[in-house]
């Protein structure tokens, strides 16, 4: 629950820091850190990927490219919670749709 005593601005604060260090986290729980998954839900803005250098001995042993993901705090804000929701809310519906 928000606390009542905020102004508009600590709220947003309040609602980043809430995603940040509680949402995030069961999120990346829930999905035994399948970061692609995570990426899917909260888009590429907020979990960035990228692929680590091509190394050619790799090839040769038969191991794939390592992708590194990580949550670019910085790129959290209150316009992209909502985004995310309301994709997630559209996402729902449409799979609601589909069962019928």
């Amino acid at each position: 629950m928000v606390p009542k005593d905020l102004s508009e601005k600590e709220k947003e604060e309040w609602l980043i820091n809430q995603f940040k260090y509680k949402i995030i986290p069961l999120l990346k729980e829930y999905f035994y850190n399948d970061w692609g998954k995570l990426q899917f839900i909260l888009g590429n803005e907020i979990v960035s990927c990228k692929e680590e250098p091509k190394d050619e001995k790799l090839k040769y042993e038969g191991l794939e490219e390592k992708k590194i993901y990580e949550i670019v705090e910085n790129n959290i804000t209150i316009d992209k919670i909502k985004n995310i929701l309301q994709a997630n809310n559209e996402k729902e519906k449409e799979n609601i749709q589909e069962q019928k």
